[in-house]
């Protein structure tokens, strides 16, 4: 940005006085332009053959972010990631206690199936085993 500059090659050089809202500011330094630098800028120039004043508006027109975007974006993906990781979590302990149900399940027929068979009254008769009445 460079609001206030005198004509190079001027005879005899003029000294140059700006000021911005008042405000001494230095011309002919180039900077990158912001909201600050909106405002009323006033140059004068004066050598000596006389004084030159030239005033001039600056007005920056921006776009302020939606800070309201910017914030709500990053917390819905937070709670997003938030939600599925609580979601894997109980699918993860259901699957967990399924598989353990299912172990049991096997540990329990395996139990059975190395078991003898029941051993029925009558079988037990028939061995000589069997409760008798004694005299």
């Amino acid at each position: 940005m460079r609001p206030c500059a005198a004509r190079h090659g001027a005879t005899p050089p003029p000294l140059l006085e700006c000021t911005k809202d008042g405000e001494p500011f230095p011309a002919g330094v180039l900077r990158p332009v912001t909201r600050a630098h909106a405002g009323t800028y006033r140059c004068q120039a004066t050598n000596r053959l006389g004084t030159a004043v030239r005033s001039i508006t600056v007005w920056v027109h921006y776009h302020d972010p939606d800070v309201v975007l910017l914030v709500l974006l990053p917390a819905l993906a937070v709670a997003a990631l938030l939600a599925g990781g609580v979601g894997y979590g109980i699918y993860y302990r259901k699957k967990k206690i399924r598989q353990y149900r299912l172990q049991e399940r096997q540990r329990r027929l395996q139990m059975e199936s190395l078991k003898p068979p029941a051993c029925s009254e009558e079988t037990a008769a028939l061995n000589g085993s069997a409760r008798e009445a004694q005299p």
